[in-house]
């Protein structure tokens, strides 16, 4: 009796492992992931220790979250060849803040308003500039009075001067600023 019984849960072993090769078994790497790899370590001391990665296993590929770089997702079951991703992810980053990993969505910058909104260093110039975190520069448009009855923006390109500021559009014929030393 006892031989029928291991010969059963050996077979059930056997066949458990058979049928992950056809991807059936997904839905049990999460609770695997979480037993054998614990809980997304989420500790840090800089933001160099903090990286965006997948925390969950399934059909779907998931957004990730800000996790410690060295941790690692244990999915042992095999999923299908091919990740779908159910909803589309906006760009995140990672940063250390009081010694825990978070998960940001990076602002989207088009314009000097938005660069402005998003944190970013405002240069006291005329028009002002504000320089995004991935170096692009954006030039305040500035409405100019030409009378009571009519105002005219000017477009937003920037001049590059030589001594690597930049200068915007500006007065009645939307012409460059002079450069710093013109």
């Amino acid at each position: 009796m006892r031989k029928i019984l291991i010969i059963i849960i050996a077979v059930i072993i056997i066949a458990v492992f058979a049928v992950n090769l056809t991807g059936f078994w997904p839905f049990l790497n999460r609770p695997i992931n979480y037993l054998v790899a614990g809980a997304p370590d989420k500790s840090c001391q800089a933001d160099s220790d903090c990286k965006i990665k997948p925390t969950q296993c399934g059909y779907c590929g998931d957004c990730g979250d800000a996790v410690n770089k060295n941790w690692q997702q244990y999915c042992p079951f095999k999923s299908h060849y091919f990740i779908v991703y159910c909803k589309t992810c906006p760009p995140y980053f990672a940063r250390c803040v009081e010694g825990q990993c978070q998960k940001y969505i990076k602002k989207q910058i088009f314009d000097f308003e938005s660069c402005v909104a998003a944190g970013n260093p405002v240069m006291e110039s005329f028009p002002r500039q504000c320089r995004s975190d991935d170096g692009q520069l954006f030039v305040e448009v500035i409405i100019e009075n030409l009378n009571d009855s009519t105002q005219r923006a000017c477009t937003q390109e920037a001049k590059l001067c030589p001594d690597g500021s930049a200068v915007g559009r500006t007065g009645p014929n939307c012409e460059f600023a002079p450069c710093p030393g013109d």
